[in-house]
């Protein structure tokens, strides 16, 4: 039987103590997960970049928020169109 529906996830940052719970849509494995603002629904490339307080430049939704160069992980991004922060 396949669990179909919304997958919980747990945040495991030092800094969040009580844990930060995100629902996932689960997705056949054939296709590419969609990432939106929940806010303004703008839909962001993988060619879309944001930087971390240490310099780094990259796509934050390619390593779950983890920046690769000083390993910070971020809760939380902010959306390029609306400029709103959201986990």
């Amino acid at each position: 039987m396949h669990d179909e529906g919304l997958q919980t996830k747990r945040s495991t940052d030092p800094e969040d103590a009580k844990g930060t719970d995100v629902e996932l849509e689960r997705e056949p494995p054939t296709k590419r997960r969609r990432l939106r603002c929940p806010q303004c629904a703008w839909e962001p490339k993988e060619t879309d970049v944001w930087s971390c307080v240490c310099f780094c430049v990259w796509n934050t939704f390619l390593t779950a928020g983890v920046c690769p160069a000083c390993g910070r992980h971020w809760r939380e991004t902010q959306c390029h169109r609306c400029s709103t922060w959201s986990p």
